[in-house]
């Protein structure tokens, strides 16, 4: 059971052997990325499928051999602690 925990200035990060079964995600003070409705909407996929949240101004968390939808699963079950 892991915890990341990003703050705005990440920069483009990766995240390998993510378990959306297990881990938490914390995300502490992105503006875009208040509400989940919000952050559902800055997920996206790169060339290998790996979901990536996009949260502009260079910021970036690329989540690899996860999909887009399983991130969208995950995130809609309320594993992710947004913090304004």
């Amino acid at each position: 059971n892991d915890n990341f925990i990003f703050t705005p200035g990440v920069g483009a990060d990766t995240i390998v052997n993510f378990n959306t079964q297990q881990d938490t995600l914390e995300l502490d003070h992105f503006s875009n990325a208040q509400t989940t409705t919000q952050l559902l909407s800055l997920v996206t996929h790169d060339a290998n499928n790996n979901a990536v949240i996009n949260f502009g101004n260079h910021d970036s968390i690329t989540f690899e051999n996860v999909t887009q939808s399983q991130l969208q699963t995950f995130i809609n079950a309320n594993h992710v602690l947004l913090h304004a």
